[in-house]
């Protein structure tokens, strides 16, 4: 199969679709486009857990610093 060359079985039917070379471009980015592209979950994902992370460290420096502020005059 070559590039120009797309195959679609359907039930016991074999297409063959001929792309011109000006169309390539477009079957080729839409066909990688299909397969190949992200998924909305593995596009977030990082910049989630990495802003879940943050939270976390910020809940856990608030109230390591509530907890120190009676404790202030008497460190200082």
């Amino acid at each position: 199969m070559d590039e120009l060359t797309e195959m679609k079985a359907s039930e016991k039917k074999l297409v063959q679709f001929e792309y011109k070379n000006a169309y390539l471009k477009t079957v080729e980015n839409a066909h990688q486009t299909k397969y190949y592209s992200l998924k909305v979950w593995e596009l977030f994902s990082l910049p989630l857990a990495f802003g879940l992370i943050t939270l976390f460290i910020f809940a856990i420096w608030s109230y390591q610093k509530r907890i120190m502020k009676p404790l202030r005059p008497q460190i200082g």
